[in-house]
């Protein structure tokens, strides 16, 4: 993903979170998150389908994110167990 699409979608995300900490999420709109993001709303629906799509996106990166972490911690354990033979 190119550098401008990177900071984009971050600055989408970004505006959605803090929107949906400060209002909730039924009250955020596309609207606001674009114009938070500083980006038109053409732009938004360049990388999304709505705001659902976009709590699905980053549900899914979120979760692939943790799964990641898990292994490693669980690869980590299996060495300490070995190591220390717990």
């Amino acid at each position: 993903m190119d550098l401008r699409v990177q900071r984009t979608v971050k600055s989408i995300e970004h505006a959605f979170v803090s929107l949906t900490l400060e209002q909730g999420f039924e009250s955020v709109t596309v609207r606001q998150i674009s114009k938070q993001a500083e980006i038109n709303p053409k732009t938004f629906y360049d990388h999304y389908h709505d705001k659902y799509d976009l709590v699905h996106q980053l549900e899914a990166r979120f979760l692939d994110r943790y799964q990641q972490l898990l292994r490693s911690c669980l690869k980590s354990l299996k060495k300490l167990s070995k190591i220390y033979d717990f």
